[in-house]
């Protein structure tokens, strides 16, 4: 890959990545480290794909693994969570990221795929390699649970 073409997937998806990370997270240390180490991959050892639409795949596919291998490590167990008065002081986009940080896992993950970077039910389906239906349930149960959450948080 040469560097004009990984300036470019850059420049486009880097804020993709970063919210899947943030959400996934829930902290944006480790969602700009995810991040990096994201684009890091893609620079040292690029992935064969036909298109953007197919490099985006594979970053977000990347960056949803990243985050569950950091989640399984003992470091970021330890974490403690942000206080209630720094959420309260954050912008707008990133208060309503945070109540969906709130989400199991599962419905967190597709819930943004859906909703922030417009994939189809079908496409979520096979980039977390779960059935249609399964990805309806998740979608179904976090409305539910995020319309719980913004109640419960006044938003």
């Amino acid at each position: 890959m040469d560097e004009e073409e990984f300036t470019r997937l850059f420049g486009i998806y880097r804020l993709s990545v970063y919210r899947i990370a943030y959400c996934q997270l829930r902290n944006a240390a480790d969602a700009e480290d995810v991040t990096q180490e994201v684009f890091l991959k893609l620079y040292t050892s690029p992935p064969r794909y036909a298109d953007d639409a197919q490099a985006k795949a594979w970053l977000i596919r990347v960056a949803i693994n990243r985050c569950r291998d950091l989640q399984r490590s003992r470091r970021y167990r330890q974490y403690e969570e942000l206080s209630e008065e720094l959420a309260a002081s954050a912008p707008e986009e990133e208060r309503l990221l945070a109540v969906i940080g709130q989400l199991k896992p599962k419905l967190r993950c597709v819930m943004f795929m859906y909703y922030y970077e417009e994939y189809s039910v079908k496409e979520i389906a096979a980039l977390l390699k779960v059935t249609q239906s399964a990805v309806t349930t998740r979608l179904m149960r976090g409305r539910t649970e995020l319309r719980a959450l913004l109640e419960k948080e006044g938003l």
